[in-house]
């Protein structure tokens, strides 16, 4: 059963998101929503389990910058890499600048040929 509402855009860069308490990396991005996220990462996630997470973007002049959010595992799964797995996130209390980033990070980082 597919409880996806929204088709997610691959994107071109897999961002790296690491924990926000441990600077640890959870996973790369492999689709991206301003409502959730697919994962692909080495280690398995733990369902049902909330994250607080920092997403590695550049800022408009190119320098690093971060975007936190908060979001809940709600599915994992494995990487056609038997050496990976996948999870599916979604965010949780997304604040209007948040998604103004995750929207801009989607424009900026998805292949060319989906559309908006």
């Amino acid at each position: 059963m597919n409880l996806r509402h929204v088709e997610r855009p691959q994107l071109m860069t897999y961002l790296e998101v690491r924990c926000a308490e441990t600077g640890r990396t959870v996973g790369r991005i492999v689709d991206l929503t301003t409502t959730g996220m697919r994962l692909i990462t080495r280690e398995e996630l733990e369902l049902e389990t909330d994250f607080h997470l920092v997403i590695a973007v550049e800022n408009s002049i190119g320098a690093p910058d971060e975007l936190r959010v908060d979001a809940r595992c709600m599915w994992v799964g494995r990487d056609v890499n038997p050496e990976l797995h996948c999870a599916g996130f979604e965010f949780e209390h997304v604040r209007p600048r948040q998604e103004d980033m995750l929207s801009r990070l989607i424009r900026t980082h998805r292949f060319e040929n989906q559309h908006s």
